[in-house]
């Protein structure tokens, strides 16, 4: 059962109420995003809010009956099956059934408790998860760096690479880092659609366009985060449908996510069959991959994830029991980029040759990706059979 709301939004609520239940909401490891609208607002705010920040549960200030009541009914039209909890400081049986009737499901007051409100929140998660159950793609396998500069969209193009020549599969390579992408100049990505593109036209989408839309490069076919536009943000639900549909035409998918955990990240995460989340032995990068586990643990995806560590020239390695007891991941792979030289403008890094130790490395871990994706049953996390001990 779901125990995690990760978008919540408060309608109204007298200050005063509010800001008894905003340090209980804000501390409760169950509750992701909050958004707060401070007045009841129109249908078209509604609507407009909905669209950019669509919630998984709405908690609704019941300060004023009538104006309560018409957003209720707006939210039944904007965001149908969305549960809302109410709440109020005032103590009125009589009115507490009518809210009832009219589709809150729970009413809370004050004096808040924390008690209170750890009851109140797995229930409406749980509500919110079977009005939208997420989709997990088994063959789908995020990459959330521990921090910035930890190299991950490196390690995932050459680990697609890796998969798509050597084992001749489908393989799908999707740039969710629309902030700082690296992959676009790495792969040098300047033109065509971007994943923007192919996520607002998905429902009209078909085989041809979709070839169209993406980059081919030998069997490895790659999704262009495209330039910077904060203006033009992708959407949880449009996301969800983009990767349903390359679900049937790839045997293997692989996400590279910014790590800045925006909502639409949250949902490629939670889609996942496998999470890595990809840091160097440095003690900065180690305790920002802790950090990501234990917001993976939050999340109820722990389960799903595991480390894989970028060895950077002349570096060294604890053993990989140490990194496991710290970080709280399994290690999955290890690799070694001593011998990589220094990357040109000029350059095609892709084709670049790679040390050989570090081919053998990525070799493993993909036949490891391919056989898991390949299997009737998920086994996670993805850890090829003896390799933390060849390499550490």
């Amino acid at each position: 059962m779901a125990t995690t709301i990760q978008r919540l939004l408060v309608i109204g609520g007298e200050p005063s109420v509010w800001d008894k239940l905003q340090p209980l909401l804000a501390d409760d490891r169950g509750v992701g995003e909050i958004r707060r609208i401070h007045q009841y607002p129109s249908s078209e705010e509604l609507a407009r809010v909905v669209y950019l920040f669509p919630p998984d549960v709405i908690f609704l200030g019941l300060e004023s009956a009538p104006a309560a009541a018409i957003v209720m009914a707006d939210i039944d039209v904007q965001a149908p099956s969305t549960p809302v909890v109410g709440f109020n400081r005032l103590d009125d049986t009589r009115a507490v059934t009518e809210w009832m009737r009219a589709g809150i499901r729970e009413i809370v007051k004050p004096p808040f408790t924390r008690e209170q409100i750890q009851e109140v929140i797995p229930r409406m998660a749980a509500l919110a998860a079977r009005r939208n159950p997420h989709k997990v793609h088994k063959h789908l396998c995020a990459f959330l760096p521990s921090r910035a500069g930890s190299g991950t969209s490196t390690l995932a193009c050459h680990l697609a690479r890796t998969l798509a020549t050597e084992h001749r599969g489908q393989v799908l390579l999707a740039d969710f880092d629309l902030i700082s992408s690296s992959l676009r100049y790495f792969l040098n990505l300047n033109a065509g659609a971007t994943i923007r593109d192919v996520a607002e036209t998905i429902d009209c989408m078909d085989s041809r366009q979709w070839q169209e839309c993406v980059v081919r490069m030998d069997r490895l076919d790659v999704l262009n985060a495209g330039q910077f536009n904060p203006r033009r943000p992708l959407r949880t639900e449009t996301v969800a449908r983009l990767l349903s549909y390359a679900a049937t035409h790839y045997n293997v998918m692989f996400a590279d996510l910014s790590g800045n955990m925006e909502t639409y990240s949250l949902e490629v995460l939670r889609s996942s069959g496998a999470i890595f989340v990809v840091t160097q032995p440095d003690a900065l990068s180690l305790g920002a991959a802790r950090d990501k586990a234990d917001f993976l643990d939050s999340l109820g995806l722990k389960s799903r994830a595991g480390l894989l560590v970028r060895q950077p020239p002349n570096a060294t390695l604890p053993p990989s029991a140490q990194l496991e007891r710290y970080c709280g991941l399994p290690v999955s792979g290890v690799f070694d980029y001593t011998g990589c030289r220094a990357q040109h403008l000029e350059e095609d890094l892709p084709e670049k040759p790679l040390p050989s130790g570090l081919r053998k490395q990525l070799a493993l871990m993909a036949k490891a990706v391919a056989q898991t994706a390949a299997s009737p049953v998920l086994r996670l996390p993805i850890q090829p059979a003896g390799f933390a001990a060849n390499w550490f």
